[in-house]
């Protein structure tokens, strides 16, 4: 089935693509390091800037300027497609790549955005995999040092300085609240929820496994969603929204590094 999409009015878009069974899409740094030189050359040929990234062990968040009314559909589908052959040859990997189609969500006001990148900045530290300003592989170090590959001018620009850009913090680690609501009904919150983790549906999201899932409970608890309404918007009991949202953290996740 055809993925709908919201065309943003600004040309931002918040993007997602995740490996299929919430497998790694990269096996080591010149997996990386292929996909971000990949990257650079094609949003180059597509006119499209690249504001910030962050790669992790099973999924890339983007960050992008497409500069025109138009979906990031093609860009997307090329850099999919031309990584994920490549993947195939290096590991003899049968089989799709990534799952299913890539997420967007459009950024539509300057305070989305500033939250939009500080959000996927901050991926390594949601994960427990370590700081911001030690992960190699985000567009962070682009931010506070020399920019290879990240437009860095328009956020920099609305912070004013780069010392007020790392003190800055989301008014909430959910990025599609960038206004916060005194409350939120069931359809608002399923849609944090999918958007949290890059899925297009519940029974994606339910798929997604305790990784998942964990994810999305825990960002809709930073929207202030009860555990009683979180069970409800995921389809998943109350008991198992409760353990995710307590149990101690046992480590990083091997599957992302």
């Amino acid at each position: 089935m055809a993925v709908v999409r919201e065309m943003s009015e600004t040309s931002y878009y918040h993007i997602t693509v995740r490996g299929v069974g919430q497998m790694p899409i990269f096996e080591d740094d010149v997996d990386r390091l292929f996909y971000l030189k990949l990257l650079r050359k094609i949003s180059a040929e597509e006119r499209t800037r690249i504001i910030a990234w962050a790669l992790m062990g099973n999924h890339v968040h983007l960050v992008i300027d497409m500069m025109r009314d138009e979906m990031p559909t093609r860009l997307m589908r090329r850099l999919d497609t031309t990584y994920a052959m490549y993947f195939q040859r290096k590991t003899d990997h049968v089989g799709h790549v990534f799952q299913g189609d890539f997420w967007s969500g459009p950024i539509v006001t300057d305070e989305q955005l500033l939250a939009t990148v500080d959000y996927v900045h901050r991926n390594p530290e949601r994960a427990r995999i370590s700081s911001r300003e030690e992960y190699r592989w985000s567009s962070y170090r682009e931010y506070v040092g020399e920019s290879w590959i990240t437009d860095t001018r328009t956020v920099l620009e609305l912070f004013g300085s780069v010392g007020a850009f790392v003190a800055y913090r989301g008014t909430s680690d959910c990025v599609v609240r960038h206004i916060r609501r005194v409350s939120i009904d069931d359809a608002q919150a399923l849609q944090l929820a999918l958007e949290a983790v890059g899925v297009q549906t519940a029974d994606e999201l339910r798929a997604s496994g305790e990784l998942g899932l964990k994810e999305a409970c825990v960002s809709l608890r930073e929207a202030g969603i009860s555990e009683r309404q979180t069970s409800r918007v995921l389809g998943v009991g109350r008991k198992l929204v409760h353990r995710l949202l307590n149990e101690r953290t046992r480590g990083s996740d091997p599957l992302v590094r």
